[in-house]
């Protein structure tokens, strides 16, 4: 009985000599942070949201930051990324958000900035070292797909030199990942356009300087996730809209999610168009999700309707477009024409129903309002969108227009979706 005992407590002690053993391996640190730094202040977090592997932040170590500047250091022959800093980023990402790195690369960054911590100000400029991995995206199993976004510049023009341009792209061939889901109850639609996606920001030197893993935020195996993502426009707070599939969305440059929200319940299968009103309701293009048509049968429509969504995701207005685009051109719905219903955006006054003029005949054959055939040549499959994207302070916006980069006939302008300062304008992350 006695040796029973001896052995129990044995064991108790062994046990509380293994649990020490653990408690010493890890567990809390006590008021210490044990990463390493740079400079004067925190740690480096590359890609801190994990959708956009060329940003990091640079924590503030939890002094005060004021006056912050960051310069992006070029490569050989590079562009230089530089710009300040506001309170509110500074605030939202626990320290200095850092954007345009360079892919595969030990990028140097510069950072100056003024320091309080108990009342003692100090300034100080800091660089600091660290490696950006490569981008990547999917493969689309066959012989012809190459490193995405290898630009060769033909020619640059001194006043463009340190512009930056958005391009949104698609693998061609398309990866087979995608395009295996069609509607039911009721069908039609355009579900199965659902592809994947190339999205990222270029210099005028051709290198890649901002990327979106898009694989993260969408799922072409998930058909509520599944969709190629289109109509990118910035807003005033510096972050980017757009949709695609059954969703449409808002992230930062640093790959914050602002919303990440399904269609409202009527609607579906975004398409190309999603631009911010004055009023801080957004417009999209999407479909019918259950119409009603006049022979009695109810069907998915195939991205003829406007809807008017109010920032908490509520429906304000809707305009069905095939209700007067079938009386205006009888015999074809031209690709001129439903972009011209998909400009009725950003008006200075409110929006009304659009009376498009009647426009030449491109001759083509109607087919039905409840198959994708008749919106093909608005698919934008084999486009590139080449769009100007500037880190600017908003009151120094004025419009532009994009670039089309390729000629296939998906490509058109996309008139004022982002901004460029004006002449002599100082550059700045995003809006105080």
């Amino acid at each position: 009985m006695k040796s029973m005992k001896l052995s129990k407590i044995a064991a108790f002690a062994a046990f509380l000599g293994f649990s020490a053993a653990v408690a010493a391996s890890g567990g809390p640190s006590g008021p210490a942070v044990t990463y390493p730094v740079q400079g004067h202040i925190g740690e480096v977090i590359v890609n801190p949201y994990n959708v956009a592997p060329l940003t990091a932040v640079i924590r503030d170590g939890g002094y005060k930051l004021d006056d912050v500047t960051v310069k992006i250091l070029p490569k050989p022959n590079g562009r230089t990324i530089e710009y300040k800093v506001s309170k509110r980023q500074l605030k939202t990402h626990a320290g200095v958000p850092v954007f345009g790195l360079y892919q595969d690369y030990l990028n140097t960054v510069e950072v100056s900035y003024t320091r309080t911590f108990q009342g003692k100000a100090e300034k100080f400029t800091d660089r600091y070292q660290f490696y950006a991995p490569s981008i990547y995206t999917r493969s689309n199993g066959m012989p012809n797909q190459r490193r995405p976004f290898t630009v060769e510049v033909q020619k640059v023009d001194p006043e463009f030199a340190d512009r930056l341009y958005l391009v949104d792209a698609q693998l061609n061939s398309v990866a087979p990942q995608g395009a295996r889901f069609t509607w039911n109850n009721p069908s039609g639609g355009a579900l199965e356009w659902a592809y994947n996606t190339n999205v990222g920001i270029i210099d005028t030197a051709g290198e890649v300087r901002w990327w979106l893993f898009d694989t993260l935020i969408g799922d072409p195996e998930n058909p509520w996730y599944s969709g190629y993502f289109m109509g990118f426009q910035q807003t005033k707070d510096g972050a980017l809209t757009w949709g695609f599939g059954q969703r449409y969305v808002k992230y930062d440059l640093m790959g914050r999610e602002i919303f990440n929200r399904r269609l409202p319940s009527g609607y579906s299968d975004f398409s190309h168009s999603f631009d911010n009103a004055q009023n801080g309701n957004s417009l999209l293009r999407v479909a019918a999700f259950d119409y009603r048509r006049a022979d009695n049968k109810r069907v998915h429509t195939v991205r003829d309707v406007i809807v008017e969504i109010d920032p908490n995701g509520g429906v304000v207005d809707d305009w069905r477009l095939l209700k007067f685009s079938i009386r205006i051109v009888p015999t074809s719905l031209r690709r001129s024409i439903r972009v011209r219903y998909a400009s009725i955006l950003m008006l200075p006054r409110p929006v009304r129903p659009f009376r498009p003029k009647i426009l030449p005949n491109r001759s083509r054959k109607a087919s039905s309002v409840t198959s994708p055939a008749w919106d093909r040549a608005a698919t934008g499959r084999m486009s590139i969108r080449l769009t100007t994207i500037r880190l600017t302070i908003p009151s120094s916006f004025r419009r532009v227009t994009s670039l089309p980069l390729s000629r296939s006939a998906a490509t058109r302008r996309l008139n004022g979706f982002f901004l460029l300062p004006k002449a002599g304008a100082k550059a700045g992350l995003i809006k105080s």
